[in-house]
């Protein structure tokens, strides 16, 4: 059974041996009924919220890394804005499970213009921190920061990419519907990479060091 990050569980019972706790899981049927589950003991379960910090923001946020591509939630995956609320989640801040909801409730930082070049969106995602948000028209990511290269990459839930110039209509449409760590030049549309498609920047914490807006 999949429990998303940040999930509030109640101990029911604890051995030298293994821990087990309980929580409302809504069955197939739409019935929701106390479940029970062991309680691993490691780094995955964490007593109270984690420090709001870049490097667990980034921890969290791997622990979904190949995870599969639900829409909603859907046969135990997770969406884009599913992703980012249940890694907020798991450091005490609890924003919305939709993308443009998103978009609306997180402190913006950046905005993109439609008439920005390359280069100064590019410039533009300096001014993040790796946890930040990004967003393109229904769609929610989170920044990586950079490589030893410079090179800007984000972590996201994502359906499918598009490759131009393949297939009979000009363009393949590929699925990956995985969890996956991307660069910006990946072709959201067919005419369209992901660079230029962005439209915003949103996040808690200001450039200095865990300080939050």
């Amino acid at each position: 059974m999949n429990i998303c990050s940040g999930k509030h569980l109640i101990i029911r019972c604890t051995a030298s041996w293994q821990s087990t706790a309980s929580f409302s899981a809504l069955k197939v049927n739409g019935i929701l009924q106390e479940a029970e589950v062991a309680v691993p003991d490691d780094e995955t379960v964490h007593k109270g919220y984690l420090p709001f910090s870049e490097n667990n923001l980034i921890r969290q946020a791997f622990r979904f890394y190949m995870d599969l591509y639900g829409w909603g939630g859907l046969e135990g995956g997770v969406d884009c804005s599913l992703l980012t609320a249940d890694v907020y989640r798991s450091l005490g801040l609890d924003i919305p499970g939709d993308a443009n909801r998103q978009r609306d409730f997180v402190p913006a930082k950046v905005s993109f213009a439609e008439g920005m070049s390359r280069k100064e969106r590019l410039q533009a995602l300096g001014q993040l921190r790796p946890g930040d948000m990004l967003f393109s028209p229904g769609h929610a990511m989170m920044y990586l920061g950079t490589d030893d290269r410079g090179e800007p990459y984000i972590i996201q839930a994502g359906s499918s990419r598009c490759f131009p110039g393949e297939g009979d209509e000009g363009a393949l449409k590929y699925y990956t519907r995985r969890v996956t760590v991307d660069d910006f030049y990946f072709y959201k549309r067919p005419d369209k990479q992901l660079i230029d498609a962005i439209v915003s920047a949103s996040g808690f914490l200001s450039h200095s060091e865990n300080t939050f807006f």
